[in-house]
């Protein structure tokens, strides 16, 4: 028995990746930490134990390795650090991050990068996972993309994360992920504060969805403002990459499109079952769910809010839409079950009372790996192991639940989520 596993035009041409290059350093850390002084040993089963900004740059040291955080990070200093560039992202476009990263729920405050190029906690990320992690009071400030968690995600999977504070980028810019592109996953992401991009695309969780990625159960309350493209929950959806049961209810400001939820979707990309309640302006293109959809892509079972923006849910309409207009009231509480009736109530969404639905999230999925045995089940030794971990503070009370229910079941288990 298993755990369930839980810009516009030219930005899609030639160089996807346009404004996401290696990062630099200007100087040495204020403080360096070696990656032989962390405890564990960067196995699965064992990862190295984060407990500190200096240790959470070391990160550097081994870009294949397993890692986890052991409580809350205040990473303020790196405001000062490397002659006031702050925080050195992990990893480059060369050497891309590979392993894991779980955050067991806690919350890493104040992390600042000031750079030229690449501004993220993660630079490049290919087929690694990053989950259970808030960042909090983010200061990214890039002179090409930037955005709190990750620059460019290729394959990875980034899953129950959260970022707030103020993202500023002169190409791109977002909250979570800059680009998520190759099949990447992003589920359960939020983001909040104040995202801007000064020349081209912006978004409130990503700026590039791109190439049969994904984002689900997403959601943005973050202002954002684009120099060409921008949309509250994503600058640019593409090349059949998908977006559902998500929402943006964040304020969406472009020079030319902007888009209540995505600013363009194109490219037989998908949209679905999603809403956008959100004042929206432009100097072109405005619309209350997108800007544009072209291309051959679809979106259905979508909504927006039309006493905060008024017009169109598509402006440049040349595919097939299933948009629908709501007032705010049809679109808040009870009222919502029957208006917005595509959406599922029943597991994905919940109606919220003198507000516009919310989604249901899960938090109670568990890195089994870590408790079973050499036989697939949890032991005494496993569920110790648990009970130190929620003591910790790294399990929540459903996740160590589910971690007992095993143990006491005798049951095989996964080593998946």
């Amino acid at each position: 028995m298993g755990l369930r596993r839980r810009g516009v035009l030219s930005l899609l041409g030639g160089s996807l990746l346009t404004g996401i290059a290696a990062g630099s350093v200007s100087s040495t850390a204020t403080q360096e930490t070696n990656i032989s002084e962390l405890s564990g040993s960067g196995t699965e089963a064992d990862p190295y134990v984060v407990t500190t900004a200096s240790e959470l740059q070391a990160i550097n040291d081994d870009l294949a390795a397993h890692y986890e955080l052991d409580g809350d990070i205040d990473a303020s200093a790196t405001a000062e650090w490397n002659g006031g560039d702050g925080f050195k992202p992990i990893g480059s476009t060369e050497t891309e991050f590979t392993g894991t990263f779980d955050g067991h729920n806690h919350t890493i405050t104040g992390l600042t990068i000031h750079r030229s190029e690449g501004g993220s906690l993660f630079h490049t990320i290919n087929n690694a996972t990053i989950e259970r992690v808030s960042l909090t009071d983010v200061e990214i400030q890039d002179g090409a993309g930037g955005a709190g968690l990750v620059g460019v995600s290729r394959t990875g999977t980034i899953r129950d994360v959260s970022v707030s504070g103020t993202v500023t980028g002169e190409q791109l810019a977002a909250g979570v992920a800059v680009h998520n592109v190759e099949g990447g996953t992003i589920s359960e992401a939020s983001a909040a504060g104040d995202i801007e991009c000064i020349d081209a695309v912006a978004g409130g969780v990503v700026g590039v969805n791109h190439s049969e990625a994904t984002i689900e159960k997403s959601s943005s309350e973050a202002t954002v403002t684009g120099g060409q493209t921008a949309g509250g929950l994503v600058g640019v959806n593409a090349n059949r990459a998908q977006i559902r049961d998500s929402y943006a209810v964040g304020d969406v400001t472009s020079d030319l499109i902007a888009g209540g939820l995505v600013g363009g979707n194109t490219g037989e990309a998908t949209i679905s079952k999603t809403y956008a309640a959100n004042t929206v302006a432009a100097g072109d293109m405005v619309g209350g769910l997108l800007g544009y959809n072209t291309q051959n892509a679809i979106i259905s079972a979508s909504y927006w809010d039309t006493n905060l923006t008024d017009g169109p849910g598509v402006f440049d309409q040349q595919a097939d839409s299933e948009v629908t207009g709501l007032t705010t009231a049809e679109m808040q509480g009870e009222s919502a079950t029957e208006t917005m009736a595509e959406l599922d109530f029943e597991s994905t969404w919940a109606p919220v009372t003198e507000d516009y639905p919310k989604l249901e999230t899960s938090n109670t999925t568990v890195n089994i790996s870590k408790y079973i045995n050499d036989n697939n089940v949890i032991g005494t030794d496993g569920l110790n192991t648990a009970v130190a971990d929620y003591l910790k503070g790294h399990l929540t009370s459903e996740q160590f639940n589910t971690v007992v229910s095993f143990y006491l079941s005798g049951e095989s288990v996964s080593h998946t989520f």
